[in-house]
């Protein structure tokens, strides 16, 4: 199944790597600094994307938390014009969305690592 969908993610993802960045930021909450890194959390997957395809350096790996079985987060830590930045985005249970998602990631030659949502709260210290 993954194969019939994801060259129709391909044409669509080389659509939002030419789109402006403007347009991708109205779909970012920023997220209260923590020391001098800028943090955004998107709510829609092509804007998330966009994002992360302007990052000058991406610290790999990214990664991909399942939460449970309805919800998965993004989270790809980089650099950008501006300093460090830590951008996220909470998936949802369609299996169309992780695809376009994961399919965007391998085009930036960007590496995913999958955790269990233990591994998140471990990693927050919560």
């Amino acid at each position: 199944m993954q194969s019939a969908i994801a060259p129709t993610h391909h044409c669509e993802i080389e659509r939002i790597f030419k789109m402006p960045l403007a347009d991708a930021i109205r779909y970012a909450e920023r997220i209260p600094r923590d020391n001098d890194v800028r943090r955004f959390r998107f709510i829609d997957e092509r804007a998330f994307v966009k994002f992360i395809s302007i990052l000058r350096v991406v610290k790999l790996p990214a990664f991909k938390v399942d939460a449970s079985s309805t919800t998965s987060y993004y989270i790809v830590h980089g650099k950008d014009d501006y300093g460090e930045v830590v951008a996220f985005f909470r998936g949802n249970s369609n299996p169309s969305q992780s695809v376009f998602i994961e399919t965007a990631l391998r085009m930036l030659g960007i590496t995913l690592k999958t955790c269990s949502g233990d591994y998140l709260l471990d990693l927050l210290k919560l």
